[in-house]
């Protein structure tokens, strides 16, 4: 179960429903289950604060941008192994963890000591990529180093911490789902004499409404590594 990014008091406080009203609570939770979920997905991020074990390709450059945020520097643990291949093999990343301060930094860029970009910064070299050789050809080209990358971490929100943008997203998406019921379809025109109703085709897409995709838009990956 991921990480419900609003809940049934809050919901039912900015959509105006009395909080005495306990008619529709299982529908919410349910709903608000859904939209974080959508929400999450969307996002291409877990959210939920927790410690993660992650593997990552090279990147040949002295960047190398983690999944999940913020990101903190206790419980941090990079290990690098050029055929690594995701620790398929028994003795993958056997070698010592590289060291915090000598071979690469947290990039830090918030008062309390965490990092909101995910960046870890290569001090002594670049986050390596492999060279290959081909039968016939004269010079090597450089490849992916799939899954050589080791990292542990811990990084997110706990239910205390999730930016108000990001609950109001997740109630903005339970609202417009929530109006779509009972029918099951998204309107967009309705007339009540001789009743007649518009149905909108591309109904996903226009469930997450411009104005929820802006306020979800600083959250969102954009690289996987």
């Amino acid at each position: 179960m991921c990480l419900l990014l609003t809940d049934v008091f809050e919901v039912k406080s900015l959509l105006g429903i009395p909080l005495s009203n306990n008619c529709d609570d299982k529908l919410l939770g349910f709903l608000i289950e859904m939209a974080s979920n959508w929400i999450q997905e969307w996002l291409g991020r877990d959210m939920e604060y927790k410690q993660r074990t992650e593997y990552y390709n090279g990147t040949n450059t002295i960047k190398l941008i983690l999944r999940s945020r913020p990101v903190f520097t206790t419980g941090l643990e990079v290990k690098v192994d050029d055929r690594g291949f995701f620790g398929t093999h028994t003795d993958s990343f056997s070698d010592d963890a590289l060291v915090y301060g000598t071979n690469y930094a947290l990039n830090i860029d918030q008062d309390d000591g965490t990092s909101r970009s995910g960046i870890l910064i290569r001090i002594d070299r670049l986050w390596y990529k492999s060279y290959y050789a081909g039968r016939g050809l004269l010079s090597p080209w450089m490849g992916p180093s799939p899954g050589s990358i080791k990292v542990t971490y811990n990084a997110g929100f706990t239910v205390d911490t999730i930016p108000a943008a990001v609950r109001l997203a997740a109630t903005t998406l339970v609202a417009n789902i929530k109006y779509m019921l009972p029918l099951g379809l998204d309107l967009n025109s309705d007339q009540y004499g001789q009743k007649s109703i518009g149905i909108n085709n591309d109904m996903k897409n226009s469930l997450l409404r411009q104005v929820t995709k802006a306020m979800l838009l600083p959250f969102k990956n954009w690289f996987f590594g």
